[in-house]
């Protein structure tokens, strides 16, 4: 049995992450694990507006106590929902930083499952958010990073370009989710132009791969690599997973992959599986 953490927010809670979450559960079969982000720093008001708008302690004392009931009610929505389920679950309050306190969960999780618009804030974002920027360069696990509709998957997408980055996330792949290896999957590749339309170390990929999906589908495009990526998986159903890799360390190379991901997540609708290298 696998662990899979799903982080909520329990002021804005996302019920994307959870339905996700369980529909990975049950395919395991895992434990999933509520991390309820409740960092001392935030509540359903920032700061300012309680100090220019109330002149008291009172009123500061009512938002946190209707905060508390949101995220109590959170909870138990979330608990709820995983016994309507059958999913064993457990909740963690984390209750001091919410980023360092979700760092340090993903260091003990199988799986990390959130969603791509989380701010921990009051602020409005588009994403990618700051918050999972930052997430995403230092997490721990990999990342199934939902969006902002719940689909069944029913198609798979794996990125190569032949770095050990991309074979990486692969490997986590099949060992996270390996019920998904079931589903049509499909291996896209692009080259520069004019550089060929073969996979990068095919024999050696083509040989691994027929260990884990045998009926692996090869897809080679040519063109300038972010553009090609992104304009094909525009044309995806949302209900196909995309799977990529990147690096936590690593210059240029770290910066394209970062910015391929934020582009991913901002313009494509699909939820992703994110590991690092």
């Amino acid at each position: 049995m696998k662990k899979i953490i799903v982080a909520f927010d329990g002021l804005k809670f996302s019920d994307n992450s959870l339905q996700y979450a369980l529909m990975l559960a049950k395919s395991m079969p895992a434990h999933v694990v509520g991390i309820s982000l409740e960092s001392m720093l935030y509540n359903s008001l920032a700061p300012y507006e309680i100090l220019h708008q109330y002149t008291g302690n009172d009123e500061a004392d009512r938002v946190i106590q209707a905060d508390t009931a949101c995220r109590d009610a959170a909870i138990d929505y979330f608990e709820s929902a995983c016994r309507n389920e059958g999913v064993t679950c457990t909740v963690h309050r984390d209750q001091r930083f919410a980023m360092d306190d979700l760092l340090r969960e993903s260091v003990y999780a199988d799986l990390l499952v959130i969603d791509s618009r989380e701010t921990m804030s009051v602020e409005k974002e588009n994403p990618p958010t700051g918050f999972i920027r930052q997430l995403l360069t230092e997490v721990q696990c990999p990342v199934f990073l939902v969006n902002e509709q719940f689909v069944d998957v029913d198609k798979v997408i794996m990125l190569f370009d032949g770095s050990p980055s991309s074979v990486h996330a692969i490997k986590m792949f099949n060992y996270t989710v390996p019920a998904l290896n079931l589903l049509p999957l499909e291996i896209l590749t692009v080259n520069a132009t004019h550089t060929g339309n073969h996979t990068p170390d095919s024999h050696l990929m083509k040989e691994f791969m027929k260990r884990h999906h045998p009926n692996a589908r090869y897809t080679v495009l040519q063109g300038h690599v972010e553009e090609t990526i992104l304009d094909y998986l525009k044309t995806q159903p949302f209900n196909t997973l995309i799977v990529m890799g990147a690096q936590q360390h690593g210059g240029l190379y770290r910066l394209f992959h970062n910015q391929l991901c934020n582009t991913l997540i901002r313009q494509v609708k699909c939820p992703l599986f994110l590991s690092h290298c």
